[in-house]
């Protein structure tokens, strides 16, 4: 929830940088929701360079855990990725 308050300005100063910072570590500990943020930053480069590369190992345990929210960040990234973006 702390990476998802820097992400959106909630309470906070926003700073995408330090809210990724919060996703990689809850991401690392298992959290699947940190993983789908994560995944959304990095697909649109907001406070971390873009890696595409690190989608679909994100997507694919969001998946495996049942995170709905997995399958959009996955049509988002094959979308973008069609229209060269």
């Amino acid at each position: 929830m702390l990476g998802r308050a820097y992400e959106r300005g909630w309470g906070v100063p926003r700073n995408p940088a330090q809210a990724a910072a919060y996703f990689e570590t809850a991401a690392a500990l298992g959290e699947t929701w940190a993983m789908f943020n994560l995944a959304d930053l990095l697909l649109l480069g907001d406070g971390v360079p873009k890696n595409r590369a690190r989608l679909p190992a994100l997507c694919i345990v969001c998946r495996k855990r049942q995170c709905e929210s997995s399958q959009h960040v996955g049509a988002l990234a094959r979308r973008r990725h069609q229209r060269g973006a």
